[in-house]
């Protein structure tokens, strides 16, 4: 589903559409689409019994409530978000609701997008204060960037240690291993690299869980640093200074 859409949807007040944000707990206290059912991704993907539990409760949930689309979102709609989406629509074929009558959708560019159409245009802050369409934003979840507008604070400063405080001997390392790296071959990298400013092994999770993954759990790690972050991060530097 594209964002425009999702918007209509939330200002018409749509009982139909159900959203399911999958978003870690920090992350969706930063700010969430309003109305949207949290429940963080890895209770879905962890173990396989209890996530199939889970995805039956969540359908017949929203089924109940009249619901005949869950769009689904993490925050770039890149990894976790397809996983759990796959993961309802897979269940829906033998679910107690009929499949006919509900439709599993992921929100295209996730609540990063979601969130720079509906505040991306307020100036270069952003307040503590709902708008209709977002609630419970945190000024502080948030900061401003060049070209990707506003990304999570946390996630942005760690990219930040990552590919620039570390940027020439993490970089090349990647580039070394074509950028195909599982997390455990990340964490390893970054130790070897710079043991002094590496980031920690749940920061790395937090940051790898944001890439999409092949069916062997690795990423093009190094083109997708560059290609979200790396830019802007720089750009930022050098309005700094």
């Amino acid at each position: 589903m594209l964002v425009t859409e999702l918007i209509a949807a939330v200002n018409g007040g749509r009982s139909d559409v159900a959203i399911l944000d999958v978003r870690t707990d920090s992350e969706y206290a930063g700010g969430h689409i309003k109305g949207a059912k949290h429940v963080p991704g890895e209770r879905f993907l962890d173990n396989k019994d209890t996530g199939e539990a889970l995805a039956e409760e969540i359908i017949c949930g929203f089924a109940a409530s009249g619901a005949k689309t869950i769009v689904v979102l993490c925050m770039y709609s890149q990894c976790r978000g397809p996983l759990v989406a796959d993961t309802l629509a897979a269940h829906l074929a033998h679910s107690k609701v009929d499949a006919k009558s509900m439709e599993i959708l992921l929100l295209e560019g996730g609540f990063h997008k979601f969130l720079n159409t509906v505040r991306g245009k307020d100036g270069d802050a952003i307040s503590d204060a709902n708008c209709g369409l977002i609630e419970n934003v945190k000024a502080r979840s948030w900061v401003r960037t060049s070209t990707r507008g506003f990304v999570c604070s946390d996630q942005h400063s760690s990219l930040e240690m990552l590919t620039a405080q570390a940027t020439a001997d993490v970089k090349s390392l990647l580039k070394a291993h074509q950028g195909k790296l599982c997390l455990e071959d990340l964490d390893d990298l970054c130790q070897r690299a710079s043991p002094r400013l590496c980031l920690s092994k749940e920061e790395l999770k937090t940051l790898f869980s944001m890439a999409p993954q092949n069916a062997s759990g690795q990423v093009d790690w190094h083109e997708f640093v560059d290609y979200l972050y790396s830019d802007a991060i720089n750009q930022d530097a050098k309005q700094a200074n």
